[in-house]
Parts: C-alpha cells; sequence; structure tokens
C-alpha cells in the first residue's frame, strides 16, 4: 500500500503537480508616462510579448499622488507588484521577462 503511495506521488510530482498550491500571483499596476522614454521601453515590451497590465497615466494628479503615496516619488516608469514599487525601466523589464506566466 505504501508503495503505491510513493509512486502516485512520484506521479503528481512528475506532472508539475506540486506547483499547482506554490504558483504565486502577484498584482500588477503600471504607473507610466505617455511622454517618458523609459516608460516607452516597457510599454513597448508588454506590446511586443503580448502582454498587458493596468496602467496609471501620471498626467492624471490622482494617479500621480497615488505613486508618491505608495513608493514616496513621482518617478516613472514604476511597476507596483503587490503593494511594493518597483523603478528603472530595465529592472522592470528584467522582472517582467523573469515572471512572463505570472501575469
Amino acid at each position: 500500500m505504501v508503495k503505491r503511495y510513493l509512486l502516485l506521488l512520484a506521479f503528481f510530482f512528475t506532472l508539475g503537480m506540486s506547483n499547482l498550491y506554490s504558483k504565486e500571483t502577484y498584482h500588477l499596476v503600471l504607473y507610466s508616462n505617455p511622454n517618458c522614454p523609459y516608460c516607452q521601453k516597457v510599454l513597448h515590451y508588454l506590446q511586443k510579448e503580448g502582454k498587458s497590465l493596468p496602467i496609471k497615466n501620471t498626467q492624471d494628479k490622482k494617479n500621480k499622488e497615488n505613486l508618491i503615496k505608495i513608493g514616496g516619488k513621482s518617478q516613472v516608469p514604476c511597476l507596483i507588484i503587490n503593494g511594493e514599487p518597483l523603478y528603472e525601466s530595465s529592472q522592470i523589464l528584467e522582472w517582467l521577462k523573469t515572471h512572463k506566466n505570472a501575469y
């Protein structure tokens, strides 16, 4: 009986069932400005990959105030990941590339 259980367990792990419960979910929001070339770099990547995220334009005063409230500054692009800010287009692109299947 134990042997059968172990074989069944090994089968599920082989199929990747172990990741069923460990897959992390991310809540993402990208703060951007259409006049910012670094923002355009991030947006171009998302478009090229066929991905989309909620985007907040910081030309809107409320969005800019929210960004400052979250991260302490109005720098864009800023990717908010589960409430935590990530600045710099190169770091944002690196995160997006490494977490391609998570959003």
